[in-house]
């Protein structure tokens, strides 16, 4: 449902038709946060199962790794060609708690076995706001 939020543990939990807030605790007015986005485009042979399976592992992240304050993974929305085909938003108190996340072995285990062998391209930014 969009727009529907729950608190589940301390962390706010968002459910948007395309994509899912899996994590996050509300920013305090005046505080830097850092985020991380990047986006995917899958190689032709990438199968739903395997596209699924992604955000699944993806969305399991935040009961690993404490250092995300708000995550947010989704595929694309289809409405513009050219396009990304899935993005992952997460967001950290500082660079340092990201360092921890883009470092963790669960993370890296995900990246590993389920979206590099389906990854044809990669985009990143990384930004304090």
């Amino acid at each position: 449902m969009i727009g529907r939020g729950d608190r589940e543990a301390g962390r706010r939990v968002r459910h948007d038709e395309g994509c899912e807030k899996v994590a996050g605790n509300a920013t305090a007015q005046g505080e830097t946060m850092f985020r991380h986005v990047v986006m995917f485009t899958w190689t032709e042979d990438a199968t739903e199962d395997q596209k699924a399976e992604v955000a699944t592992r993806l969305r399991e992240l935040p009961a690993v790794i404490g250092q995300l304050r708000d995550y947010v993974v989704g595929a694309d929305a289809g409405i513009n060609e050219g396009n990304f085909d899935f993005a992952v938003v997460a967001d950290f108190d500082s660079p340092e708690d990201y360092l921890v996340y883009r470092d963790h072995p669960t993370h890296r285990a995900v990246i590993a076995e389920f979206i590099a062998p389906i990854m044809a391209s990669r985009a990143a930014v990384q930004y304090a706001f």
